[in-house]
């Protein structure tokens, strides 16, 4: 679209003869250099923006995993725990009772 606006533009300082034209038409064309430059940095920016939310994407299923890895060490450390809890009660009662002996 740029360019046909440039081509447009060129097109018409070639045919204006006058200098009032002439000086419209280099000053249509700065200012057409100006907007494709402003189009460039935006476009640059969008395209940095969608690596960051892809990234963002990325690292949210991430620290899903993470967390569902913690949950499932929680569940056997408090598994561990209650099997060490009891062998060691078990442990205890038996050191108590006399032996078996008759």
């Amino acid at each position: 679209m740029l360019q046909a606006f440039e081509h447009f533009v060129s097109a018409r300082s070639k045919e204006g003869s006058g200098s009032g034209s002439q000086a419209r038409a280099e000053e249509a064309l700065r200012e057409n250099a100006i907007l494709k430059r402003a189009v460039q940095i935006q476009n640059a920016k969008l395209q940095e923006a969608a690596a960051k939310d892809q990234e963002l994407a990325g690292m949210k299923q991430v620290l899903g995993q993470y967390q569902e890895r913690l949950r499932h060490l929680e569940l056997s450390n408090y598994s561990l725990a209650l099997h060490l809890q009891k062998a060691t009660d078990d442990r205890s009662q038996t050191a108590n009772r006399p032996p078996d002996v008759f």
